[in-house]
């Protein structure tokens, strides 16, 4: 008996402890809203205290309250805007018909050939960028595949 009113103390004194700081967070809140909105904050009610409280059924979970006014946005930085490429004119089919033209290259080689070109990615992995090019539609069009290598398709426009 001794280990379930140990665990029912733990228990009240844990629910106890996590109402306290339900209460200051709901303060803190208020701090909040008072100053993004402008206005004085007037005191809500405190939460009730609980002691010793009895078990009581689970409640229904309460509707998320509406989404406040937005304030206005901040300026946005100013950041130089990034090369496609450090040849104006080459895009990424022709980089890589560039490339392939001389002999059939797996993915992992156009890409290095684009970078050694002076490419520049504008995504974090080049390589899904060059495969789902090659792969996708537009790729499709221009390029063939043998045995893992794209070579030029045969009377392709580029």
């Amino acid at each position: 008996m001794t280990k379930s009113n140990d665990s029912l103390r733990q228990f009240v004194e844990l629910r106890a402890s996590l109402d306290r700081e339900r209460t200051e967070l709901q303060q803190r809140l208020q701090q909040v809203e008072s100053a993004l909105s402008g206005t004085p904050a007037a005191p809500r009610p405190a939460a009730a205290k609980v002691a010793a409280a009895p078990a009581r059924a689970p409640q229904a979970v309460r509707p998320a309250a509406a989404p406040k006014k937005a304030s206005p946005a901040k300026p946005a930085k100013k950041t130089a805007p990034v090369a496609k490429s450090s040849h104006k004119s080459l895009g990424m089919r022709e980089t890589i018909a560039k490339l392939v033209a001389k002999s059939p290259l797996r993915i992992g080689d156009i890409v290095n050939g684009m970078q050694r070109s002076g490419y520049v990615f504008k995504s974090s992995n080049p390589t899904n960028s060059v495969g789902a090019y090659l792969y996708g539609a537009e790729g499709k069009k221009c390029f063939v595949r043998n045995d893992g290598k794209f070579s030029l398709k045969p009377g392709a426009k580029l």
